[in-house]
């Protein structure tokens, strides 16, 4: 009696199976991208998407705080009491800055203008004319500085990208890139004044106004200062040839840590 009452319940049960996975086998899935499509959609995606940020960018950004404008009052006899303009960078905390020498020998006064925009004036403190290298202090040192981080430019090879940060022609944190193109040179910074040695030549592009700026590695650690630039004629554009200090002799020069 109660295996007949069983049969019935388990054939309906085995049918319901039987019917669901039928339905289950039978119903179309979701549909397969053909490989155009998945390339038309990944070329979508790339377009939309922001591009990576270039060695350049990424150098700018991590110099950017710790640059400083240098505005110089040439004396009136000299210039008629032009301003000169030059670049510098934050050395440390207390807000030690440091360029070429001839960016602010002979200026009647100097103006320092840090990358938030706060003016103050500034003191020439310590040079080496043989290496055109000065260090200036600011009259009142701002909240919060950035110093820069230096590397080592004894790693630079023939050929590894470099970028130049300054001022030239008074178009303030211009930034340029180029390559090293030589190492151990020596060159004048400027008619009349001393040879420099030992240092790096490159091809991005600078000109008056990128003198004291730094030159960067592609991790924007500064490597150098730019001190001249090569022009075999008596104008001073850039043709090709730039010229830096080398981070190490100015931080041995003028007893800047961490030397």
């Amino acid at each position: 009696m109660g295996l007949r009452w069983l049969v019935p319940g388990l054939v309906g049960t085995l049918a319901f199976l039987l019917g669901a996975g039928l339905i289950l086998f039978l119903r179309p899935g979701p549909p397969v991208a053909s490989a155009a499509a998945f390339d038309k959609a990944v070329e979508a995606y790339l377009r939309k998407r922001a591009p990576d940020p270039t060695p350049a960018n990424v150098a700018f950004a991590l110099v950017q705080p710790s640059l400083v404008l240098i505005k110089v009052n040439e004396p009136a006899a000299r210039a008629r009491g032009a301003i000169a303009l030059g670049a510098g960078i934050i050395v440390d905390e207390a807000g030690t800055i440091l360029t070429c020498l001839h960016v602010v020998a002979g200026g009647q006064s100097i103006r320092l203008v840090f990358s938030d925009g706060f003016e103050t004036g500034g003191t020439l403190v310590s040079a080496q004319p043989t290496n055109d290298l000065a260090v200036l202090k600011p009259e009142v040192v701002p909240e919060d500085l950035i110093p820069a981080t230096f590397g080592d430019s004894a790693d630079l090879r023939l050929g590894d990208p470099v970028v130049a940060v300054g001022n030239p022609f008074g178009l303030v944190d211009s930034v340029s890139e180029g390559v090293v193109s030589g190492l151990g040179r020596t060159a004048t910074a400027q008619a009349g004044g001393p040879t420099l040695k030992n240092l790096i030549q490159f091809d991005a592009a600078v000109n008056p106004g990128n003198s004291g700026g730094p030159l960067l590695n592609r991790r924007g650690e500064v490597v150098g200062l730019v001190t001249a630039l090569f022009n075999p004629t008596k104008d001073s554009f850039f043709v090709g040839i730039g010229y830096a200090v080398t981070i190490e002799t100015a931080g041995r020069a003028l007893d800047i840590p961490p030397w």
